[in-house]
């Protein structure tokens, strides 16, 4: 009895992690005319994942919402500054941007989103 009671657990995670979608973020912020771009990030579906550059680390998660978007988290370290910018996308992916400050001190982010098949 307890032999298919394993069996089917196992069953049942394997259905659970092929269920998951794969995605491939790259992150880029400016500021004071200098761009620092993240590695791609492999995601999978509700995991955060992180990746570093010489300048900053990066954390983001990508979830499936349900009027059928992709919500995309982002935590950015840059020295001594924080950032949590946020992206709703489409289900097909993409890239979105955001700009925060003044003037004198703008910050823009982008993330460009691929769905792998």
């Amino acid at each position: 009895m307890s032999m298919k009671l394993v069996a089917l657990l196992l069953l049942v995670m394997s259905g659970n992690v092929m269920a998951s979608q794969t995605y491939d973020l790259t992150a880029t912020v400016k500021h004071n005319n200098k761009i620092l771009t993240s590695p791609k990030l492999k995601l999978v579906e509700g995991h955060w994942e992180q990746t570093k550059n010489d300048s900053c680390t990066y954390s983001s998660r990508v979830t499936a919402q349900p009027d059928h978007t992709l919500f995309v988290e982002n935590e950015i370290f840059c020295g001594d500054a924080f950032f949590q910018p946020s992206f709703t996308l489409y289900p097909e992916g993409g890239e979105a941007a955001l700009e925060v400050g003044v003037p004198d001190n703008l910050w823009n982010f982008a993330v460009s989103l691929l769905v792998q098949d």
